[in-house]
């Protein structure tokens, strides 16, 4: 799976350090890749325990910058991260990191 290769490498902490971009297209691109992640993550978690590409994404401060993104003036930013946070992330789990 290249996902996984691609996770070795870092790519999960500088798609979140991209999160912080002026460029819209930068921001779609990198939510779109971390929604990738973590849709790899829990398919290759067959015993159910937690996805460990949500882990990184938590280690990279890449929850809080998601949860900033609601606030960006692009309607596409917005739902993109709202979708993230709600099919990753209990709403318990995302008020630890405001």
């Amino acid at each position: 799976m290249w996902f996984r290769y691609l996770v070795e490498q870092g790519c999960t902490k500088l798609l979140c350090d991209l999160l912080v971009c002026p460029d819209v297209m930068i921001i779609s691109v990198c939510l779109d890749g971390l929604e990738n992640i973590l849709k790899a993550g829990e398919a290759a978690n067959n015993t159910g325990d937690v996805n460990c590409y949500r882990q990184l994404i938590e280690d990279a401060k890449g929850v809080k910058k998601i949860e900033n993104l609601q606030e960006h003036e692009s309607v596409e930013i917005y739902k993109k991260a709202l979708k993230i946070l709600e099919t990753n992330w209990r709403v318990e789990d995302v008020e630890i990191w405001l």
